[in-house]
């Protein structure tokens, strides 16, 4: 059983202590809730400041299993918490929590790997999670032996996720993601995250995504994926392989997909809800059905202000932004005929990878969600971006640890210059290009430049902060020896005084005694 059994209905402050080496080994199908902690419940719940550390837990019978905890309920919080190791349970399995239920996890991650049996909802940091989870992460591989796979939550109902991101891979068999495996139930959203991990599934049904596997009634926004994602079945892609209602916005994917049908660079199969906006695709598409560089088969529902430029090749109904198309992609939607390697599509425009460089296709665009100015589109939240590390006893805030995702070098002119100089005009044609080429570059140099600065001004902060901690560490070196030397000083005049009245004490006694013989 789990080493502190029951509900758990108090405050835990780990005091950034270790726990090392915790393990539990069980084979009781009827044992279930395992972790450190079997289940915390209710708003006054707590879990702070605790490191897990070598945890290995082996409990392919259980269901809800996590490193710190098996079920977190009613409003429980665990915040500030990390894990290691290796966590296995049958179902709802987490490298951090097996089970939340309308509780929070903050500002905690996992490095944890996660392998889950068949009954599903496997997650590097939570196996089921409904109520919200933010400023987390999980680093370690997952693997699901059956549904719902994924490199953060394996499935999620009514749940929040914010500020987060996953960079293990992710292995599955139906529904696999790379940060959630699958979405159900309303109020589903995902901002600002973010994985990279590689993505795996194997079945009929892969839907399989490099952010979210299944997705229904989600609202994903600022958020992208870069990890490959494949499987056997249907409904791969870059961002999102199954979405059933919900909106996407702000969102990229660079990582490819290959499965059979619906196979697209940022979604698989799109089946309506508020719709696709200011969004792109540069990954690979690959398929023997409907395989589109930006969505396999939009069945219903608007794509506005999108566009892909990655490869796509298929046996079937391939399309260089959309394979298939019952819905709505007007022309605000654009793909790159040279690199997809598609003449045509079910909807968009094709554009030319010079065309494309030089920024055409993006009129009416919204320049507050779009950089315009430097060629290719790219999504202002993006280019400033950066990476929380959160750790133990450490806040994510703006004063916390963190890397820049990068510092504005994507300096890659797509398709070359294209220049050709044997006619007058073409000579002028390559002035333009050249002078779009030097803008572009300008752009990037300028951004380059801004995060410089930015990144010299917290080296110029941290160095003050050291400077302060090393004088207040002398000062308390100084008011140490102070203290030290008044002690000194004290022994040394109560010696005089005792020197003296031993002394005095002497004379007087010798007075004495001479005085008795005079008499």
């Amino acid at each position: 059983d789990s080493i502190i059994g029951g509900l758990f209905q108090g405050q835990f402050d780990g005091n950034g202590y270790s726990i090392k080496n915790l393990s539990i080994d069980t084979n009781w199908a009827t044992v279930h809730n395992i972790g450190l902690f079997s289940q915390i419940d209710g708003a006054a719940a707590v879990m702070k400041n605790v490191a897990l550390e070598n945890a290995n837990i082996q409990a392919l019978g259980s269901n809800y299993v996590g490193g710190l905890v098996g079920y977190s309920t009613a409003g429980s919080t665990t915040t500030n918490c990390y894990s290691t190791g290796t966590i296995s349970g049958r179902t709802c399995t987490g490298g951090l929590v097996g089970r939340t239920s309308a509780s929070s996890v903050t500002n905690s991650y996992s490095a944890a790997a996660v392998i889950c049996g068949n009954m599903g909802a496997a997650g590097g940091l939570v196996g089921y999670a409904v109520g919200s989870i933010t400023n987390c992460y999980a680093t370690g591989d997952t693997t699901g032996g059956g549904n719902y796979t994924g490199g953060l939550v394996g499935q999620g109902s009514s749940v929040v996720i914010q500020n987060s991101y996953a960079t293990g891979s992710v292995n599955g068999t139906s529904a696999v993601g790379g940060l959630v495996g699958g979405y159900f139930g309303a109020g589903n959203i995902i901002n600002n995250c973010y994985a990279t991990g590689n993505v795996n599934g194997v079945g009929g049904v892969g839907r399989v995504g490099g952010l979210v596997g299944f997705a229904n009634n989600i609202t994903v926004t600022n958020c992208y994926a870069t990890g490959s994602a494949s499987s056997a079945g249907t409904y791969v892609e870059g961002l999102i392989g199954y979405k059933a209602n919900g909106s996407v916005a702000n969102c990229y994917s660079t990582g490819s997909a290959s499965g059979t049908t619906s196979i697209g660079g940022l979604i698989g199969l799109n089946l309506g809800g508020s719709g696709v906006n200011n969004c792109y695709a540069t990954g690979a598409a690959n398929g023997t059905g409907s395989v589109g560089g930006f969505i396999g088969n939009n069945a219903s529902g608007i794509i506005t202000n999108s566009y892909a430029t990655g490869a796509v090749t298929s046996s079937g109904a391939a399309g260089g932004f959309a394979g298939l198309n019952t819905g709505t992609i007007d022309a605000t939607n654009f793909w790159d005929t040279e690199k997809s390697g598609q003449a045509s599509s079910a909807g968009g425009t094709g554009l030319t990878s010079a065309q494309i460089d030089a920024g055409q296709g993006t009129t009416g665009w919204d320049t507050t969600v779009w950089n315009l100015n430097c060629g290719k589109p790219e999504l202002a939240w993006d280019e400033n971006q950066n990476v929380m590390s959160v750790k133990i006893n450490e806040q994510a805030n703006s004063t916390s640890k963190y890397s820049m995702k990068y510092l504005g070098l994507d300096f890659n002119v797509a398709g070359g210059l294209n220049i050709d100089l044997s006619t007058a005009s073409s000579a002028l044609s390559a002035i333009s290009t050249i002078d779009s080429a030097i803008e572009y570059l300008s752009g990037k140099q300028a951004i380059l430049g801004a995060n410089l600065n930015s990144l010299s001004g917290m080296l110029n902060s941290n160095s003050k902060k050291h400077d302060n901690l090393l004088s207040a560490t002398s000062l308390l070196r100084d008011t140490d020896m102070a203290v030290e030397s008044a002690k000194l000083m004290q022994q040394k005049i109560k010696q005089s005084m005792t020197t003296s009245i031993l002394q005095q004490s002497k004379a007087l006694h010798s007075n004495s005694i001479y005085q008795l013989l005079n008499l």
